[in-house]
């Protein structure tokens, strides 16, 4: 069978036999560089177990064509951040217990939300469409709770229209992929300060910041190296001191992304239409 293999920092795929066992993958992944590592699988991933080596893979529920996200402990020790050796990076960052509080940046193209989850959850930018389709789903088994009074269409059509690459997402889908993953988002609004909470009360929450238009992700990292994303931790527990300690810098490095123009006010923005000249003010001129 085939395997693909996806950590933070590489993909790749893996043919094994289609009787290999769980002891035979773990040699495997040794070959391919990998050490101590915890697999997962499906969508939102669950882990795998990996006790019992005589275990057919088959038994633990992969199979041929599966995705094995792994995940990579930690070997470096966290070395605790001196008062004069501040980070060099234009990155956007604050300081926090043990490392830094940092902005991540996805790109601006009408999918920000998707791949701003996607990285905090998945590690990579790639799971958009797969998060589209849940979204879809959810609104397509519910369609009294997701009614044309909270879509503003028909619950069909906007269950087609998210899943269009060029269409954003909001709250709703914000909703909808928190309870579908097991998780909070908590989404600061970098103008105003305020975070919103999306399916609020789970032991795990990841963050997005946003500013008015657009979707990024926040990370902490251990590492002076601001802009290296090896160890980023985007997935936190909410009563861990990590987790505490997270949300203190969040709203620091907030009012840092405020003062720097990171926002966009969608009702006094300025825009000019390139054919007749007329300058547009706020979303409901353009």
């Amino acid at each position: 069978m085939r395997l693909k293999l996806q950590s933070s920092t590489r993909q790749s795929i893996v043919t094994v036999d289609d009787d290999a066992n769980v002891a035979g993958l773990l040699e495997v992944l040794k070959e391919q560089g990998y050490g101590d590592v915890r697999i997962k699988i499906g969508f939102p991933p669950r882990a795998v177990s990996v006790a019992d080596g005589n275990a057919r893979l088959k038994d633990v529920g992969i199979h041929n064509g599966e995705k094995l996200v792994l995940e990579e402990p930690s070997v470096s020790p966290i070395v605790p951040i001196e008062q004069d050796d501040t980070p060099r990076s234009s990155t956007p960052h604050v300081g926090v217990e043990d490392g830094y509080c940092v902005l991540r940046r996805v790109p601006d193209d009408n999918s920000c939300l998707f791949r701003s989850i996607s990285y905090a959850v998945f590690a990579n930018l790639e799971e958009g469409s797969q998060l589209r389709s849940v979204v879809a789903d959810a609104i397509r088994d519910d369609e009294v709770f997701y009614s044309s009074a909270i879509l503003g269409k028909e619950p069909s059509s906007y269950a087609e229209w998210i899943q269009r690459p060029n269409s954003w997402g909001g709250a709703i889908e914000l909703q909808i992929l928190a309870k579908h993953l097991g998780i909070t988002i908590h989404s600061l609004d970098v103008e105003h300060g305020r975070i919103d909470d999306f399916n609020p009360g789970c032991s795990t929450f990841i963050v997005l910041l946003y500013s008015g238009i657009h979707y990024d992700t926040a990370a902490f990292t251990p590492l002076r190296d601001i802009d290296c994303k090896d160890l980023d931790v985007c997935v936190f527990t909410r009563e861990s001191e990590l987790g505490r300690a997270f949300i203190k810098g969040l709203r620091e490095l907030g009012a840092q992304l405020n003062h720097k123009g990171y926002v966009t006010n969608t009702s006094t923005f300025k825009i000019k239409c390139n054919d007749c000249g007329t300058v547009l003010h706020g979303e409901r001129d353009a």
